[in-house]
């Protein structure tokens, strides 16, 4: 018969073993859990002596390479057709709405509006007006799936932007094309998440740009704009950070009057809305011809002459409507400055402070307006714009 006490030391002893093992355990967890690897900086310092990257474009100050640049259209403006026209003078080497193409190289055109009979029309008359062949188009790749499913991205319950099994393939797709630009319509048909959500944006044109990154091309994304964003003549659309996480974002326009309405329908602008890497408010006005969009007869001087006239007498109105309403414009940069005064004008019509600048010159050069006093000044301090009027001295 066991003996009480034996059997009590022996389960204690058992017991203070068996807490002796968990501890054990435990810190052997611990000792064995994975080392956090720091971050690798670079130190400023290693990049004396090396050269300078050079900045690369694959149009040249309007859609920088390797980066995600966001084009806004109008409905039915032509934005698909002159997406097209990039797509044709990337790999052929013609021209881009009157400007030349920095980085050739293959292109990929994945189209989720357009079926591929409206592209082969299209690509036609764009391929007969550069007089090429379609033999010449044979680094041009196109998608058409206008009815099938085309995200590729999507949000899970929890709000994580996620890529479909179609940007899986189209990842690898462009990685074994190596395309110096990659065109993707649309945003709306792409994207499955909320346009509104700055997050799930982000997070969207974040796969975006891992796609530009990695393929070294420029990828532009299609985009149609909010009725705000036609009504600030900006082109925007949903969150900010369509905006924000793109490097560069252009605007293809009609050209409209204060009233509201077209002034020619055949005609229309692409704005640089934004641009990182170079100046933005390049406006580049271009004609619908045969089938695709030519820069317009602005580019001979007399046209040059009537834009000009059409800026100057711009200027006038607002400088006239400024003054009456008791608001000084000099000529002097910073406050009051009356080229950047004018632009934030809603009267603007879109004329950027550049041509009001250039405009400026023109008009005191002809002797249209000079720098007069204020009311109740004395006539010595000319700090403010004023018209030269035939009946008046000022």
């Amino acid at each position: 018969m066991t003996d009480p006490m034996e059997k009590f030391t022996a389960d204690f002893a058992a017991n203070r073993e068996e807490r002796r093992r968990k501890r054990a355990s435990a810190n052997s967890t611990t000792a064995s859990a994975p080392v956090v690897s720091p971050l690798t900086f670079i130190k400023a310092s290693d990049w004396d002596g090396q050269p300078v990257p050079e900045r690369q474009w694959v149009v040249h100050n309007r859609v920088p390479a390797g980066k995600v640049t966001i084009l806004n259209g109008d409905g039915a403006a032509g934005k698909t057709t002159i997406t097209l026209q990039l797509a044709v003078a990337t790999p052929c080497g013609t021209d881009w709405l009157g400007a030349v193409i920095d980085t050739p190289g293959p292109a990929m055109f994945f189209s989720t509006e357009e079926d591929r009979d409206e592209i082969h029309r299209r690509l036609d008359a764009i391929r007969a007006h550069f007089g090429l062949s379609w033999r010449d188009l044979d680094r041009l790749h196109i998608h058409a799936m206008p009815e099938g499913e085309a995200l590729l991205a999507t949000a899970d319950r929890t709000g994580i932007i996620k890529p479909t099994e179609l940007y899986t393939r189209f990842h690898a797709t462009a990685l074994a094309i190596k395309p110096a630009l990659i065109a993707i319509e649309s945003a709306a048909d792409t994207f499955g998440g909320n346009e509104n959500d700055r997050s799930q944006v982000g997070q969207f044109l974040g796969l975006m740009r891992r796609l530009a990154i990695r393929t070294g091309a420029a990828v532009v994304l299609l985009q149609h704009p909010s009725l705000g964003g036609m009504a600030t003549e900006r082109g925007g659309s949903g969150s900010t950070q369509w905006n924000n996480a793109a490097r560069s974002r252009l605007y293809f326009t009609g050209i409209r009057a204060q009233n509201g309405e077209e002034v020619d329908p055949n005609v229309r602008e692409l704005r640089v809305v934004k641009s990182n890497y170079g100046p933005p408010g390049e406006v580049v006005r271009v004609r619908w011809q045969h089938g695709v969009f030519v820069p317009d007869a602005a580019a001979s001087p007399l046209a040059q002459a009537a834009i000009a006239g059409e800026v100057d007498g711009l200027f006038l109105s607002l400088l006239d409507r400024f003054t009456a309403q008791g608001r000084y414009v000099g000529e002097k940069t910073g406050r009051g400055y009356a080229p950047s005064e004018f632009e934030k004008s809603p009267d603007a019509r879109g004329t950027k402070s550049r041509a009001f600048a250039a405009s400026m010159q023109r008009l005191f050069s002809a002797g249209r307006i000079t720098m007069g006093p204020r009311p109740g000044a004395s006539p010595s301090k000319k700090d403010r714009l004023v018209i030269l009027r035939a009946d008046a001295t000022h």
